[in-house]
């Protein structure tokens, strides 16, 4: 009784799978009966998920060793199958330039597994990163989000005329292991935050496990919606305070 929608110009989609230019959109249905107007699948925005486990193995000299798993589906899932038709050189330069706030990425090892059953696609990378932290004297800073960040913030407008539209919600979802050298100890942690707004939600918390063991959890929300012009520079602030945690970096302190 339902419609099952073929996306008529990709050759690799999984059946059935209406991705980033098909889905939400009214389309006409030719019947012997005549024509009828429908709607293709609209993704809620639980469905549109990235999930990023790493773990992270700080060295004494500043150096950082990642294995890295990234899982995407819904409409997050065609944002990252394409790299299976790339070459591997390709491929090593997209992750330079999606971890492009970070220098020094090296990418030891890149494992694709593309799920059409289930549609959902997994990214295994190891990476490898040279001088990571930054020291001062017998201290280290770092930041603890290293492999999902907002940095791209939308400009400010004095005189907005337009209203705001977030067209696909998504989740994102990052849990971090993170390894520290021995010869150092946790002094400055991040507070947890919560943000609870109507274009979406965030919460970060850090937890000292160990000795030298942190583990980070964050989660992102961003809704669906259309939004008065009047609200977008509440947006805009709801987006520039996850940027500013985002970056934010823990102390620790060189004890040997």
């Amino acid at each position: 009784n339902n419609p099952i929608w073929l996306e008529c110009t990709s050759q690799t989609n999984p059946f059935g799978y209406t991705g980033n230019s098909t889905d939400d959109r009214d389309a006409l249905i030719i019947t012997p009966n005549g024509g009828e107007i429908v709607h293709t699948r609209v993704y809620n925005t639980d469905e549109n998920t990235k999930q990023t486990k790493a773990l992270i193995t700080l060295s004494e000299t500043g150096n950082i060793e990642a294995q890295i798993s990234i899982v995407s589906k819904g409409t997050q899932y065609d944002y990252h199958e394409f790299l299976l038709r790339e070459e591997v050189k390709e491929q090593k330069l997209y992750y330079q330039n999606y971890f492009d706030y970070i220098d020094n990425v090296i990418v030891d090892k890149i494992e694709l597994l593309n799920d059409k059953t289930n549609i959902n696609f997994t990214e295994n990378i190891n990476l490898n990163i040279a001088k990571y932290i930054s020291k001062i004297g017998d201290r280290i800073l770092f930041a603890p989000n290293f492999f999902n960040r907002i940095n791209e913030i939308p400009p400010s407008y004095p005189n907005r005329n337009l209203p705001v539209e977030i067209d696909r919600g998504y989740v994102h979802i990052d849990n971090y292991t993170i390894i520290l050298p021995n010869n150092t100890k946790v002094e400055t942690l991040q507070e947890s935050m919560t943000i609870d707004t109507k274009f979406g939600n965030y919460k970060y918390t850090i937890k000292q496990e160990s000795t030298n063991k942190l583990k980070v959890n964050r989660k992102l929300v961003l809704n669906k919606g259309t939004y008065n012009k009047d609200e977008y520079q509440g947006f805009r602030e709801f987006l520039l305070t996850i940027n500013k945690f985002d970056k934010s970096k823990i102390v620790l302190k060189i004890t040997s």
